[in-house]
This record gives structure tokens, sequence and C-alpha cells, in this order.
């Protein structure tokens, strides 16, 4: 269990764009595990109510655990992975 990363919010199909179909999708930002810069403070990659963006630690204070599943595991979910099919199993 961690802090999701930018390159799976982009894989995920979070963009520059808003993707509010995406199951990653929430009303809100949180922060990504990713640096971006320091200046005065932190700068990371976050989710941005359904996209991506570049921000300041200091201007959010929410996070998303993910959890990340083996190939053989997840081989056997059910779903696309999209907010209406979610991944599940049976």
């Amino acid at each position: 269990i961690g802090l999701i990363t930018a390159d799976e919010l982009n894989i995920s199909g979070l963009t520059s764009t808003q993707n509010t179909n995406n199951y990653l999708y929430k009303d809100t930002f949180y922060w990504s595990l990713s640096p971006g810069s320091f200046d005065s403070h932190a700068n990371v990659f976050v989710a941005d109510h359904g996209s991506i963006s570049y921000s300041s630690t200091a201007n959010y204070n929410a996070v998303v655990p993910v959890i990340n599943l083996s190939a053989d595991y997840s081989r056997t979910l059910i779903g696309s992975g999209t907010q209406a099919s979610p991944y599940h199993f049976e």
C-alpha cells in the first residue's frame, strides 16, 4: 500500500484534460508520490479533479492510498477498471 505515482495516474487515463469517467476520479485534489521540484517547499504531481497537474504540497492536503496487485492476482480480476465497471473478482 502506498501513494500513486504520476506514471500510474497517466497510465490510468488521467492527463492534462479532465476525465470524470476515470476510476481514479475524485471531486477533489490529491497528491501523488512523484516529486516535481523543491523551491521553498516541495512540489509534486497531483490528481486535479480528474486530470494531472503540478503543484505545491502547501496547496493540498489530501492523499489517496493505492494497492498494487501481483500479475498472477490481476489476471483473475473482472471489470475494466472504470468507475462504471471497477475491478472485482468472483
